[in-house]
């Protein structure tokens, strides 16, 4: 049959908490729980504070027109019946109107270098 097993008669040591390190293993240094919980890097007296902002520049008519194109687009394609228009002519004009506030937005981006920079000083940020 089956026997039950014996219970040792004296409990299992704990393993040593601080054994010596093994030949070879290099010594000293710091464990981990010291170098993850010591210092908080937050508390750093010499951290980079950065300047304010310049402030944001005055949007130009153009920004608007943009705007006011996009969101009679918009609302031409999601709520035509809202102004009384039908479908059939509000669908085209809705289209109309996003593809030229769009068109517009891209005429609006800068392209090459801003005026009085050097051409031959390569990439600037």
């Amino acid at each position: 049959g089956t026997e039950p097993r014996k219970a040792p008669d004296r409990p299992a040591e704990p393993p040593a908490v601080d054994s010596p390190p093994e030949p070879g293993w290099r010594s000293g240094g710091t464990t981990w729980d010291t170098t993850m919980f010591s210092d908080d890097p937050a508390d750093d007296d010499e951290h980079y504070v950065p300047p304010e902002p310049p402030p944001l520049p005055r949007p130009k008519m153009g920004a608007f027109l943009i705007l006011l194109l996009f969101l009679a687009g918009l609302f031409l394609l999601i709520l035509p019946g809202a102004i009384g228009v039908g479908p059939t002519v509000a669908t085209p004009l809705g289209i109309l109107a996003l593809a030229t506030a769009i068109a517009l937005l891209l005429l609006r981006v800068r392209q090459g270098p801003p005026p009085g920079a050097d051409p031959t000083n390569g990439a600037q940020v």
